[in-house]
């Protein structure tokens, strides 16, 4: 178990760290330069800390609205009985599911690439990126979407050679 949470971290930590590294390769390519690996590293330099900083509350602040609602559903249940239980668990999920949707596309989603690209500190770059997506939530949201799908289906199929000789090592 101990493994698995090392691994998770680094992990997490990793994907930080290239998260910010992609702003800088993406901004290059927007004006038609390449950057090397050691190239992209580079540009976070003295941004490091700062990208770890901005993920850390951005976790903090979405486990806080994971916490409320679960908060809500424990004195709900103490205090509603049969079909109110119901109807709150209705209402209260489908306005939690838009909550949560509203705070990743115009909190979560923008706020590494102004950190990244713009000399910003952490709460400048969750404002800017407000500021970036306040008329633009939809086509945000759809670009989102489709980054998560393709990012999805890369992942699953970068991993699955690995996921199938780990299951064919375990069955032996």
């Amino acid at each position: 178990m101990g493994s698995l949470v090392i691994g998770a971290v680094l992990q997490s930590i990793g994907l930080i760290l290239v998260t910010g590294m992609i702003a800088h390769v993406t901004m290059a390519a927007a004006i038609g330069r390449r950057l090397s690996l050691r190239e992209a590293w580079a540009a976070t330099r003295g941004q490091r800390w700062r990208l770890i900083g901005l993920t850390f509350l951005l976790s903090l602040l979405t486990m806080v609205l994971v916490g409320g609602f679960v908060l809500a559903w424990v004195l709900a249940l103490f205090v509603l009985e049969g079909w109110q239980i119901f109807w709150f668990g209705l209402v209260a999920s489908l306005a939690f599911a838009v909550l949560m949707l509203l705070f990743w596309v115009r909190v979560y989603y923008l706020s590494v690439p102004p950190l990244m690209l713009e000399d910003l500190r952490v709460l400048g770059a969750i404002r800017r990126g407000r500021q970036l997506t306040a008329r633009a939530f939809w086509r945000v949201f759809g670009i989102a979407l489709l980054t998560l799908l393709i990012t999805q289906i890369g992942g699953a199929l970068l991993g699955a050679p690995i996921t199938l000789a780990a299951q064919a090592a375990t069955s032996v």
